[in-house]
């Protein structure tokens, strides 16, 4: 993610499994920015192609106070759409 050098961000996996994305929220630019970054990204990154990681579509540009999110699953998870993700509600 080298375009987005002065964005701090974190990739990790939530309780759920999902590859959390988790970048700081400097500006409604920013958010923007990255949204339109993140969905060229998820159908042209050779990895995420390669595993087939599909977006999480409630948490696709999710936003809170601080963080914006991204959450890919790998096809081998199973979830429903319509659940939330706990940790990131409370």
């Amino acid at each position: 993610m080298i375009d987005w050098a002065e964005v701090n961000f974190i990739i990790g996996t939530n309780p759920d499994n999902f590859i959390e994305i988790k970048f700081d929220q400097k500006s409604e630019d920013t958010f923007l920015g990255l949204k339109a970054y993140m969905n060229t990204l998820i159908s042209t990154h050779e990895v995420i192609c390669q595993f087939n990681l599909r977006r999480v579509i409630k948490f696709w540009g999710y936003k809170d106070t601080k963080h914006m999110y991204f959450m890919l699953a790998p096809p081998w998870l199973k979830f429903n759409p319509g659940m939330s993700y706990a940790g990131i509600l409370n």
